[in-house]
């Protein structure tokens, strides 16, 4: 009784030792390789706009490695909280996607004046201003 109770814990101390061991091995030599940007939650932003700014080239057959990739999210990083973006974030999804969604700010008022014309979003933030 005693030698099954030792023998349970020896195979699960085991398996989580393995578990342990493929985490820290794929972590440190990134065996998950993401290949594709998808962009949800957004109606205002246009894709081809926002892949060409980023460099990136969804329908391809490029493979891109992870600098690239680094460049990629850097710069979509960088549009966070800029113009009619509010919020981006950014997850991964298994095996190859890397996922962004876009908090858009939505246009509520204009605002014109006699020099320039403003447009507000529904909090009162100024995001466009537009020369007359």
């Amino acid at each position: 009784m005693i030698t099954d109770k030792i023998k349970k814990n020896y195979i699960k101390f085991m398996i989580i030792l393995f578990v342990l061991s493929v985490f820290i091995y794929a972590s440190n030599n990134k065996v998950v390789n993401y290949n594709k940007i998808i962009i949800n939650n957004n109606t205002l932003v246009n894709e081809d706009l926002f892949f060409t700014y980023i460099g990136y080239k969804p329908d391809s057959s490029i493979f891109y490695n992870s600098k690239q990739l680094n460049m990629f999210l850097s710069k979509i990083k960088e549009l966070n909280g800029i113009g009619i973006i509010d919020k981006i974030k950014i997850s991964y999804s298994l095996p190859n996607k890397i996922n962004v969604f876009i908090n858009e700010r939505i246009p509520k008022y204009i605002i014109k004046t006699d020099t320039n014309d403003f447009i507000l979003d529904s909090r009162g933030k100024i995001y466009r201003n537009i020369i007359s």
